[in-house]
């Protein structure tokens, strides 16, 4: 498909992240999709406000289920 490890291992925005997740099928509520961002940094430890796909997938399995 084109689709390396490096492509889920790049650092991407809040905003990027949303819509790459969205348009898979993962829509959460605002509340909800920024714990699991802010999840994400903390794995990422990037020190800025950018996460991999891969950090986002992590939080996701932690909180997916977490009202």
């Amino acid at each position: 498909m084109g689709i390396q490890e490096t492509d889920f291992r790049k650092l991407r925005s809040r905003d990027e992240i949303k819509c790459m997740f969205e348009a898979i099928g993962y829509t959460y509520k605002l509340g909800k999709f920024n714990a699991m961002y802010n999840k994400a940094k903390e794995f990422a430890n990037s020190g800025d406000d950018r996460v991999s796909v891969r950090d986002f997938q992590m939080a996701i399995s932690l909180l997916h289920n977490v009202e």
